[in-house]
C-alpha cells in the first residue's frame, strides 16, 4: 500500500498520519488473488514527460505521461488514464525540482507491466488552465473526449483506454463511459459515491459539516496552488509544472485562472434539500443521474469500496443493484477511504489494509483492457470482507432480500426477541448529551485519509440512551444495513436522531459496528431516486415539515451497511442521541423531551443476516 501513497494523497488522502502504525499485518489480504498474482515488472526503467494538451476551446490541460523506456520501435500499449482534482504531482518543499522529476509509484506499477499511464490535472486544478463552474461539469466531461482522442493519436497507443482513480479520480473514471467513446474498454473506480447528497453531504438528511467544510477548504487551498495547512501535508509546496516551465510562469498563469472556481462549501452551506437550487442537480452532480448512459455503454466496471468510508459502501451496493449491466463488479474491503487502512470493531491502532487493490485492478485491466485471457471474467461479481470472522465471501449478485431478524425496544432498556417485547408503553427521555464518537470515524477518514478507529464506548454510553440485548448463544452473522424503526414523539419542532449499533463483550467493553442517522422532519423515507438497499429521506423541500413538535413519528433510521460476525457470549447494544456535533449540524435538543414507543408494536431494530450460501471463501474462490 505504501507504493500508492502519492496517488492516495492526490485522492484526498494524506502523506501519512502522524501516528504509529500497527506492525501486525491486517487480516484482509485477498486469497483469490493467488490465482492472479501481479506479473513481474519489466526491469526497463519507466520514463516520464509532462506537457500541456490543448482542449477544443484552447484550455491547456497538464498531463504526465509514463511509459517504459525500453519499449522497442513501434511498440503500442493500452493506456490507463487517471483524472485527478488534487494535483497529478506535487513539488515538495524540501526538493521542488527533484520531486517533480520523480516517477509516480502508481504510474510505475502499471507502466512497468505493459501499460502507458496518463495522469491529468482536470480543468481548473493543479497546473491546468481553466475555471470550474462546478465539479464534473460539462466542460470537464468533454475534456475527457479530447484527452482520449489525443492518447489514441500517440505512437505508443494501441487505441485502447481504461481509467481508474480514488475518490474524485474514481468518480471521473466512472463518468468516462458516458462519453460513449469506442476506445474506453474498462473502468475501475475506487472509493466513489453515487449520490453526493445522500452518501456524503446529507446522510439521512443531516448536514455533514466535517466533510462540507473540510473538502471546501482543501479544494480552495489546492486550487490557489498552495499545500493545505495540515501537518501530514506539510511537504506540499505547489503543483508540479510541465517540462520547460522552469520559471513557473505558466504554472502561475494557470493558478490565476482558478480564482473564480466553484466553492462547494459556499454552495452547500446555505441549503438543506436536494431541490433548494441547482447545486446537487448541476454543480455537484452524481453518477446515479447518468446511470442509464453508463449502463448503455456496457463497459466492464470494477467498483472497490470500504465498509468504513462515510456512505461509500452503501453507494457501491446501490450502484450494483441499480445497474442493468452484467459488466458491473463490486468489492467491499474492511477499509477506510482509499483502501488505505484496515477497519473493524477490534481495530485500536492504525493498521494498513492488506487488500492489494493494485493486484486486483491489474488483473481486471489485464483481462478487459490488455486482452489477456486470465479468467478474470469467470470470477464472482461481488466480494466482501467480514469482520469478526476475518473472512472473505463472494456471490454473483447482492442479496436484496436477505434473511432478517428483529429485536424490539422494551422495558428496562432492553433489546428483546420477538414474542418477548412486553406490553406497549412509552419511555421518557431528555436527549441532552452529545453522542460524537471520537475524531477518527468513517466521516473523518473520508476527508483526512486516515484510519477509522472508534473509541471504546462503555463510558460514553452511560450518558446516552441505550438498549442492551441478551448474550448470544451462537455467533450472529450480520450482512447488509440494519434499520431501526423508531416510534418517536419529540417536544422540539425539529430533531435529528443518531444511532450506533455496538458489540459488547463479557467484560462490558463496547465497540461500534455500525452507525446511522435521520432528520425526523422528513415525511417520507424509501424514496431515493434509484434502487437502494435502505430507506432514506427524499431530501426534497416539500417533504420537510417545519415542525413535528408533539406529533408521533415512525422513523426509519438506516445504518451504514456492514458484514460482521458478533461473537457468541457477546451482546448487541443500541445507543441513541440527538446530536453528533463533531461531524454534523443538528437542531438543539437542550430542554427537549422524547417519548419513545417500546414493547409490542413499538420501536424495533431489524437486522439483515448472511445466508449460508455466502460462507467464507478459500483461495481462488
Amino acid at each position: 500500500m505504501r507504493l500508492f501513497r502519492p496517488l492516495l494523497l492526490a485522492a484526498l488522502l494524506s502523506l501519512g498520519m502522524p501516528v504509529a502504525a500497527n506492525e501486525a499485518p491486517a487480516p484482509d489480504a485477498a486469497p483469490w488473488q493467488q490465482a492472479f498474482p501481479a506479473r513481474t515488472p519489466s526491469p526497463d526503467p519507466v520514463v516520464k514527460s509532462s506537457i500541456y494538451i490543448p482542449m477544443r476551446d484552447g484550455t491547456r490541460i497538464a498531463v504526465d505521461v509514463y511509459h517504459q523506456q525500453g519499449a522497442g520501435p513501434g511498440a503500442r500499449v493500452p493506456t490507463i488514464l487517471n483524472l485527478t482534482r488534487y494535483w497529478r504531482a506535487f513539488a515538495a518543499k524540501s526538493d521542488p525540482v527533484g520531486s517533480c522529476r520523480a516517477i509516480s509509484p502508481f504510474a510505475a506499477y502499471f507502466a512497468s507491466r505493459g501499460y502507458a499511464v496518463v495522469m491529468a490535472d482536470v480543468r481548473g486544478t493543479g497546473a491546468s488552465f481553466g475555471t470550474r463552474s462546478g465539479e464534473l461539469d460539462a466542460n470537464e466531461l468533454a475534456d475527457g473526449t479530447d484527452l482520449i482522442d489525443w492518447i489514441t493519436r500517440q505512437p505508443w497507443s494501441d487505441g485502447k483506454v481504461g481509467s481508474t482513480g480514488i475518490s474524485y479520480g474514481g468518480t471521473a473514471a466512472e463518468y468516462l463511459p458516458v462519453l460513449r467513446h469506442p476506445v474506453v474498454k474498462a473502468v475501475a473506480p475506487i472509493s466513489t459515491l453515487i449520490d453526493a447528497y445522500a452518501d456524503l453531504y446529507f446522510p439521512g438528511g443531516v448536514p455533514n459539516t466535517v466533510f462540507r467544510d473540510g473538502w471546501s477548504t482543501l479544494n480552495r487551498t489546492l486550487d490557489a496552488g498552495r499545500g493545505p495547512d495540515r501537518p501530514d501535508m506539510a511537504e506540499l509546496k505547489h503543483p508540479c509544472p510541465v517540462d520547460g516551465d522552469d520559471d513557473l510562469k505558466l504554472l502561475h498563469q494557470a493558478i490565476a485562472e482558478h480564482a473564480p472556481n466553484f466553492d462547494s462549501g459556499g454552495a452547500t452551506r446555505g441549503i438543506t434539500h436536494r431541490d433548494d437550487n441547482d447545486t446537487f442537480a448541476v454543480r455537484l452532480p452524481s453518477s446515479y443521474q447518468r446511470r442509464a448512459e453508463i449502463d448503455a455503454a456496457d463497459v466492464p466496471f470494477l467498483s472497490i469500496e470500504g465498509w468504513f468510508d462515510s456512505g461509500y459502501a452503501r453507494a457501491g451496493i446501490n450502484r450494483f443493484i441499480a445497474s442493468t449491466s452484467r459488466q458491473q463488479r463490486l468489492i467491499i474491503a474492511a477499509a477506510s477511504h482509499g483502501i488505505g487502512y484496515h477497519g473493524g470493531p477490534d481495530v485500536s491502532t492504525p493498521t494498513p489494509s492488506a487488500f492489494d487493490f493494485r493486484t486486483e485492478v491489474l488483473a481486471f485491466f489485464d483481462h478487459y483492457l490488455a486482452g489477456r485471457a486470465n479468467g478474470y471474467d469467470a470470477q464472482p461479481r461481488v466480494r466482501w470482507f467480514t469482520t469478526g470472522s476475518n473472512t472473505w465471501a463472494s456471490a454473483d449478485t447482492w442479496d436484496t432480500n436477505p434473511p432478517k431478524t428483529a429485536l424490539c425496544l422494551s422495558t428496562k432498556r432492553r433489546l428483546a426477541a420477538t414474542g418477548r417485547c412486553g406490553a406497549r408503553t412509552t419511555l421518557l427521555h431528555r436527549p441532552g448529551a452529545d453522542g460524537a464518537p471520537g475524531t477518527m470515524t468513517r466521516w473523518d477518514a473520508t476527508i483526512t485519509g486516515g484510519p477509522v478507529i472508534y473509541p471504546e464506548r462503555s463510558a460514553a454510553d452511560r450518558a446516552l440512551l441505550h438498549f442492551d440485548g441478551p448474550a448470544l448463544t451462537a455467533p450472529l452473522h450480520l450482512l447488509g444495513a440494519p434499520v431501526l424503526e423508531l416510534a418517536l414523539t419529540t417536544s422540539a419542532p425539529r430533531a435529528d436522531v443518531f444511532a450506533w449499533l455496538e458489540e459488547v463483550d463479557s467484560a462490558g467493553h463496547a465497540r461500534v459496528i455500525a452507525d446511522g442517522m435521520v432528520r425526523a422532519n422528513y415525511t417520507r423515507s424509501g424514496t431515493a431516486p434509484y434502487p437502494a438497499i435502505t430507506p432514506q429521506p427524499s431530501g426534497l423541500a416539500g417533504d420537510d415539515r417545519a415542525s413535528i413538535a408533539g406529533g408521533p413519528q415512525r422513523l426509519a433510521i438506516a445504518f451504514e451497511p456492514l458484514a460482521h460476525v458478533v461473537a457468541a457470549g457477546n451482546h448487541l447494544r443500541l445507543t441513541l442521541a440527538a446530536s453528533d456535533s463533531r461531524h454534523f449540524s443538528s437542531p438543539t435538543a437542550i430542554g427537549s423531551r422524547w417519548r419513545i414507543g417500546i414493547g409490542n408494536g413499538g420501536s424495533k431494530l431489524e437486522l439483515r443476516l448472511a445466508r449460508p450460501s455466502t460462507a467464507p471463501q478459500g483461495p481462488g474462490k
